[in-house]
């Protein structure tokens, strides 16, 4: 199995859920950045070239996981 498709802790996915929330101001926050070079390069290369399909999959994803959907 690929690391990079591991389940992520839980304070990763609370960075990349708060980063999404603060794209309205237009920043990622840059410790996440940090983190993801060292961490999930090729996630962060995904976010970096399709931020929009990105951002839909992890809004569904914690929408699903909050019982919105």
């Amino acid at each position: 199995m690929n690391k990079y498709l591991k389940i992520t802790p839980p304070e990763i996915k609370r960075a990349i859920y708060d980063s999404f929330q603060n794209k309205k101001e237009g920043f990622l926050q840059q410790d996440l950045i940090e983190l993801m070079k060292e961490e999930f390069p090729i996630l962060l290369t995904i976010m970096a070239t399709q931020l929009d399909k990105l951002e839909t999959i992890l809004e569904n994803f914690f929408e699903r996981k909050n019982g919105k959907i």
